[in-house]
């Protein structure tokens, strides 16, 4: 079996050119390779995310005992391809449930924060397909509304992110809590 110093960078290489034969290859070698992070902290479920490799994140998922971790910032492999706009790689991610949708990063963004600053429709429409809240407000109180019309999209983008009844945010984060205030996504992986 391969070293987990050589396999480790040669998976995030792997995902990053969309190499799926690749990536099984260091898998095979080294499975523990999964867990490997580069010099920014992410993994390769992260790099193959931001890459939009939708082939790569099954393999990666397919192999996985259990999802990597999150990057230096908080962000999930999900919130990762919210920001690069990567709709592929979102809709396997969601259809995973392996994420929890409305999981916050360090910055108390979720994934449809980050999917409304990319401007990409197509990952928008899977986030609020998938039942994202779009009331959920981030560290500088902003919902995924005012962060698109902040960074000046059209009416396309802006229409789905439109909520009809005003129901207050508070109500929405106390979804993502249970009784000990353990955070949701630290069970996803326990509840299957």
């Amino acid at each position: 079996m391969s070293s987990y110093a050589e396999n480790g960078p040669a998976l995030i290489e792997a995902a990053r050119a969309d190499d799926e034969a690749a990536v099984q290859g260091c898998l095979e070698r080294c499975p523990y390779a999964m867990h490997f992070k580069d010099d920014d902290g992410l993994t390769a479920l992260h790099v193959a995310a931001a890459s939009n490799s939708k082939v790569c994140v099954m393999a990666l998922l397919d192999h996985a005992a259990a999802v990597p971790g999150r990057s230096p910032c908080g962000d999930s492999s999900l919130h990762v391809a919210a920001r690069h706009g990567a709709a592929k790689a979102a809709s396997v991610l969601i259809a995973s449930h392996a994420f929890a949708v409305d999981a916050l990063n360090d910055w108390e963004e979720t994934s449809l924060h980050l999917a409304a600053s990319s401007g990409d429709l197509d990952t928008v429409k899977y986030f609020v397909g998938a039942g994202a809240d779009k009331r959920l407000r981030d560290h500088m109180k902003r919902t995924p509304y005012v962060v698109a019309e902040d960074l000046g999209f059209g009416e396309e983008i802006l229409s789905l992110f439109r909520v009809a009844d005003e129901e207050p945010v508070e109500a929405s984060l106390s979804l993502l809590r249970v009784e000990d205030d353990e955070p949701v996504t630290a069970r996803v992986g326990a509840s299957g």
